[in-house]
């Protein structure tokens, strides 16, 4: 897969999805300068983190939020109103912009779209002898024709907790909504709001988008301009 990278100015396109990747070690020497991003309500969560890449996970990935959505909506990168929904997904109030993230170790993939809400959900493909019976007990009409257990489960498992993120809620106790993947249930639109990606040979995603058909995706990195100064 290739990320086309972007510099200077852009225009994020009105009918599409971008999916936005970046890794925590391109950024470690930037790490002081995205504390100056962050409201003081999130510096104290960042000091809650006992591991420092844990914590700087938290500070890149909020910093880098703000940037990236400052340069969209060509604001100062400081006003922008990040909020949490009543189960922690982070939006925007005015619904300008609609945006999810997920992480796999130290990369961060953030999706972008003007369109409706959105999700992403990005996982190493599980190499282990477990899946096929996971696939049986979670998708079974899937398991039936899998060739590769481990990578259709990870698909399936990504495009079912990137619909949950669309939607702005989390998985709730044993109750996994498989259901939306079953290919005979009548007017199931969900299916094709789904996308899959897959950036690295061992790596799997998947997006969500709600009430869209057939998104166009583009993959772009790109490296913000710190402006910390109030």
């Amino acid at each position: 897969m290739k990320w086309e990278e972007i510099k200077g100015a852009f225009s994020h396109p009105e009918d599409g999805v971008i999916i936005w990747c970046y890794a925590l070690e391109d950024y470690q020497d930037d790490i002081p300068e995205f504390w100056g991003l962050l409201t003081e309500k999130e510096c104290e969560r960042a000091h809650q983190f006992i591991f420092p890449l844990d914590q700087n996970k938290y500070i890149l990935t909020r910093a880098f939020l703000r940037l990236l959505i400052a340069d969209i909506l060509k604001m100062d990168p400081h006003s922008v109103p990040l909020r949490q929904n009543d189960f922690g997904k982070p939006i925007l109030p005015s619904n300008e912009l609609f945006f999810n993230l997920s992480h796999v170790g130290t990369t961060i993939y953030i999706a972008t779209t003007q369109l409706c809400d959105i999700g992403i959900d990005v996982e190493k493909i599980p190499q282990n002898s477990e899946n096929q019976e996971l696939l049986q007990q979670l998708y079974p009409t899937f398991a039936r024709n899998t060739i590769n257990p481990n990578e259709d489960f990870a698909r399936l498992w990504t495009q079912t907790e990137a619909y949950l993120k669309a939607l702005g809620i989390g998985f709730h106790g044993d109750n996994i909504p498989t259901h939306i993947l079953d290919p005979h249930a009548p007017l199931n639109t969900w299916q094709k709001s789904l996308y899959s990606f897959q950036p690295e040979p061992h790596i799997i995603g998947s997006l969500a988008l709600v009430d869209q058909l057939d998104p166009n995706v583009s993959f772009y990195s790109y490296r913000p301009q710190l402006t910390t100064s109030a």
